[in-house]
C-alpha cells in the first residue's frame, strides 16, 4: 500500500529484498507462487539479491520500473575482515539453523501442540547434527568448538531444547568447551575462527568457502526424503564435504580434528568462487556504493 500511494504521488519508493538464494527449482517455483499472488506492488526500484529473484520478479509482471541486483552490504565487512590474518586458536564452528531454514515462504502455523507447535521442516537433522556436535565436543575437551544461533524463538529455544535432549539421552551437562554465539556476534569474524566449518542451507557456506577451510554440510533424513528438493547445496559435492549418512556426520568432523592439514586444491577454490560469483556477486565490489549509485540516480 505505501509502495502504492508514493508511487501515484511520484514519490520515489525503494524496496529491498530479503535475502534469498533460491538454489533448487522447488524453491523458486514456490516464491513464484508466492509473488505471483500479489496485485498492484509498485516500486521505484527493488534491490534484489541475485538473478534468479530478478528474473521471477519479472516473471510475475510486477509494477516494478527498475529491479536490479545487488548483494548484501555486509559483503564489505567480510573483505575486510577476511583480509587479515587471525592468530588465535582455531575452532570447529558450527552455524546452527533455524525449523525452516532456507524454506521460501512464511512458516505454517500448525494447530497441534506437538513438534513445538510450530512446521519444524528439519526437526530429526536438526537434532541429530547438533547432538553429535556436543558428543564431539565431551570427547576432545582439548579442542575448542563453537555454535552460533540463529536467534531464540517464541515457541523455540534452540540452545535450550538441544541441552535438554543431551542430558536425557546421554546423562551429560553441555560441554564446557562449547562456545555460544548469537546474531550479534559477527559471522565473518567467527568465520575467522574456524579450522573446521559446518552448516546447512545458508549463505554462509558459500561466504565461508572464500577461505581455506574444510566445509561440512549434513544432508540426510528430511533433506535426503520429503524435503530434498529444498536442501540447498547437495549437489556441490566437489566445493563441500556433503555427508549423506547420519552415521558419518560424527566420523567425518572428527576425521578433519585429527588430522589438520587441510588444503583446498584450485579447482575447488575456483568452483567456490564460481557459487559465489552466481548467487551472491563479484568478488571484489564496495557493495554499498553500488547501492548509492542507484538510489542517488532515482532521487537526483
Amino acid at each position: 500500500d505505501l509502495g502504492y500511494i508514493c508511487e501515484k504521488n511520484n514519490i520515489p519508493f525503494i524496496a529491498f529484498h530479503k535475502e534469498c538464494l533460491l538454489m533448487t527449482k522447488k524453491q523458486q517455483e514456490i516464491s513464484f507462487n508466492f509473488f505471483s499472488k500479489i496485485f498492484d506492488y509498485k516500486a521505484s526500484i527493488a534491490f534484489v539479491f541475485n538473478q534468479t529473484v530478478k528474473e521471477i520478479l519479472h516473471k510475475c509482471n510486477l509494477d516494478i520500473k527498475n529491479i536490479i541486483t545487488a548483494a548484501p552490504p555486509r559483503l564489505n565487512t567480510m573483505n575486510e575482515i577476511f583480509s587479515k590474518k587471525y592468530e588465535g586458536k582455531k575452532k570447529i564452528v558450527f552455524f546452527s539453523f533455524s525449523p525452516n531454514h532456507a524454506v521460501p515462504g512464511p512458516m505454517n502455523a500448525v494447530n497441534s501442540k506437538d513438534n513445538f507447535n510450530f512446521d519444524f521442516k528439519w526437526k530429526k537433522i536438526f537434532f541429530h547434527t547438533h547432538i553429535e556436535f556436543l558428543k564431539l565436543a565431551d570427547k576432545y575437551p582439548d579442542e575448542i568448538f563453537l555454535i552460533k544461533f540463529k536467534g531464540k524463538l517464541k515457541k523455540f529455544d534452540a540452545e535450550a531444547e538441544i541441552k535438554k535432549v543431551f542430558l536425557e539421552e546421554y546423562k551429560k551437562e553441555f560441554p564446557k568447551n562449547i562456545e555460544v554465539a548469537y546474531e550479534e556476534a559477527d559471522p565473518y569474524e567467527l568465520m575467522m575462527q574456524a579450522k573446521i566449518f559446518i552448516s546447512f542451507n545458508s549463505t554462509c557456506i558459500i561466504e565461508s568457502g572464500l577461505l581455506d577451510l574444510p566445509i561440512l554440510v549434513p544432508n540426510f533424513f528430511e533433506a535426503k526424503s520429503e524435503y530434498k528438493d529444498l536442501a540447498l547445496f547437495s549437489n556441490y559435492r566437489e566445493e563441500y564435504e556433503i555427508i549423506d549418512d547420519p552415521e558419518n556426520f560424527f566420523i567425518a568432523i572428527e576425521k578433519h580434528i585429527i588430522s589438520s592439514d587441510f588444503r583446498a586444491s584450485d579447482e575447488i577454490k575456483r568452483k567456490r568462487l564460481d557459487l559465489f560469483n552466481k548467487f551472491l556477486t563479484s568478488r571484489y565490489v564496495n557493495y554499498l556504493q553500488d547501492y548509492e549509485k542507484h538510489i542517488l540516480k532515482l532521487i537526483t
